[in-house]
């Protein structure tokens, strides 16, 4: 960057010369930014470490050690609806998927919550018994039951960024 210093009252002068430094001098601050963020981007590194599409609710294979990575994030479908998400720190342990849905069962509306608890070793991800709880709307009165089969959150996606 040219630096060009200003002293009220004396030269330089605003001129077209020193606006022309200052906008070039602007403009190459901007090109290095830019070239900054896109060598950050380029150097993010995402993979898949599991893909299902039509999602599982048992145990998973990951196609990696989760601890090679920052973080991973947890996509998958409950209630029907795909596009769900958790980020998750990458390490060894145990990470709960807590998800919604508004359901109608049994003549009234529900809202009903699983917790899922997921405990990932090394490239195995074993699911734990999920529990959901029923809120019926416009009543006291709440359930409780081991979740199974299409009450189960259905992973479709497990995503690593190094």
């Amino acid at each position: 960057m040219e630096k060009i210093t200003f002293v009220n009252g004396q030269e330089p002068a605003l001129s077209s010369t020193n606006l022309n430094k200052i906008q070039d001098n602007v403009e190459n601050a901007i090109n290095e930014v830019n070239e900054g963020l896109t060598s950050e981007i380029d150097n993010l590194k995402i993979a898949v470490l599991y893909e299902n599409e039509s999602g599982t609710y048992g145990g998973f294979t990951l196609n990696d050690d989760l601890s090679n990575y920052k973080y991973c994030e947890i996509i998958y479908m409950y209630g029907g609806k795909q596009g769900s998400t958790g980020k998750f720190i990458a390490k060894n342990g145990t990470a709960t998927i807590t998800a919604t849905s508004n359901v109608f069962e049994n003549g009234g509306y529900y809202l009903k919550t699983i917790s899922e608890p997921i405990t990932f070793s090394g490239m195995s991800a074993i699911r734990n018994e999920a529990y959901v709880s029923r809120v019926q709307v416009n009543a006291s009165a709440a359930s409780g039951s081991v979740a199974s089969g299409s009450e189960l959150v259905h992973i479709t996606h497990v995503l690593g960024y190094k």
